[in-house]
């Protein structure tokens, strides 16, 4: 059986030279030659966009201070080759997102972008 192992490291400069890393990490196995199965994980983000930071109008208001989105992923993969013409995978992944920004509706009416902790429903 043949296993590869591949870790990557991208490091961001960003805005007010900030620096952000996101590493990732792969595993593959072929036990077989028709077979192999993948495991990958790592982490990404997003810095909030100029609209997102510095835009106001009549109905916007500019946002105060807005946090990077964070992703962080595991995903394992099966690859199922029984003829060269043929390949059937199959996945199931976990994606965990916090601090997601999204427009929210103050009482005066103004919209303004604020950074939810985690995605999803609260």
């Amino acid at each position: 059986p043949a296993l590869t192992l591949t870790t990557g490291l991208r490091i961001d400069r960003r805005t007010a030279y900030r620096t952000n890393l996101s590493p990732r990490l792969a595993a593959v196995w072929a036990p077989l030659p028709q077979w192999s199965f993948k495991l990958l994980a790592g982490r990404a983000f997003r810095e909030p966009n100029f609209n997102e930071t510095d835009y106001f109008d009549s109905l916007q208001r500019r946002a105060d201070h807005l946090e990077v989105e964070r992703l962080q992923s595991l995903e394992f993969v099966a690859l199922w080759r029984p003829r060269p013409s043929v390949s059937l995978s199959g996945s199931l992944y976990r994606s965990d997102m916090r601090d997601v920004i999204e427009v929210v509706e103050q009482d005066d009416g103004l919209a303004v972008f604020r950074n939810r902790r985690r995605a999803g429903p609260e």
